[in-house]
């Protein structure tokens, strides 16, 4: 009776291990992916209610998103 590994187990193992690796591999990114998504969406809302906040303390008014220098700052 032999005791060790032979070279076929080992190519067999190191090959599941390449594809559980690779499989592991393309999850991750994917919930990264997410995480970045969620990031954004998180930020996006946080813009809008700055500028709802802002557009509650002007009396209605939303902030410029242009510069026109006829305008008097506070008069819209």
């Amino acid at each position: 009776m032999r005791r060790g590994f032979t070279v076929t187990d080992l190519v067999i193992v190191l090959c599941l291990f390449f594809l559980l690796g690779g499989a592991m591999w393309t999850i991750a990114c994917r919930s990264r992916e997410t995480a970045h998504r969620v990031r954004c969406a998180t930020n996006l809302k946080q813009i809008g209610l700055a500028i709802l906040n802002y557009s509650n303390a002007n009396k209605g008014a939303y902030p410029r998103t242009t510069h026109d220098p006829t305008t008097v700052e506070g008069i819209y």
